[in-house]
């Protein structure tokens, strides 16, 4: 989108002699300001921040780890911002499903033995399993199960209630 299209400036400007040569010549220094604004913004997010992420565990207390990627390293930032969320089914799915790359999840809740069941398909979820340990409440007990299968019958929770 550059700043000498008609379309973004008034006729009473464009109309100036010689003010497309000026707008011609200022035009790149505006789309690199423009292209450093978004940078800033991305980095705003610790979704997409990717040069701020050592601010970003800073400040949320997290040490160093050399031996996690920058997705994972995120996801540490993630997962403590979830602790702070009252952990309801909701949050808890969320919080399950953004720690793993398949989140085919089904969740099974045994209430009255304070107990509740993670069936996943993705077998790399000890992230997901650290993430979860930490925010729930210390009564609650929890089983990871993984498997390839799952029953599919109209609904993807089949067999139980939706949490």
């Amino acid at each position: 989108m550059a700043i000498y299209d008609n379309e973004h400036l008034p006729k009473c400007v464009t109309n100036i002699i010689g003010i497309k040569d000026v707008l011609l010549a200022i035009d790149p220094e505006i789309q690199l300001l423009r292209d450093d604004i978004s940078q800033l913004i991305k980095e705003l997010y610790v979704k997409t921040t990717e040069k701020f992420i050592a601010r970003w565990e800073k400040d949320f207390s997290l040490p160093y780890d050399s031996s996690l990627s920058l997705q994972q390293r995120r996801q540490r930032i993630l997962n403590k911002l979830a602790r702070k969320k009252t952990l309801n089914w909701k949050n808890l799915r969320l919080l399950i499903q953004n720690n793993l790359e398949n989140p085919q999840i089904y969740i099974i809740n045994d209430s009255g033995n304070y107990h509740f069941r993670i069936i996943v398909q993705d077998p790399n979820y000890e992230q997901m399993e650290k993430a979860v340990k930490t925010a729930k409440p210390a009564y609650l007990t929890f089983d990871i199960i993984v498997t390839e299968y799952f029953r599919r019958c109209g609904t993807f929770v089949c067999g139980t209630e939706p949490l």
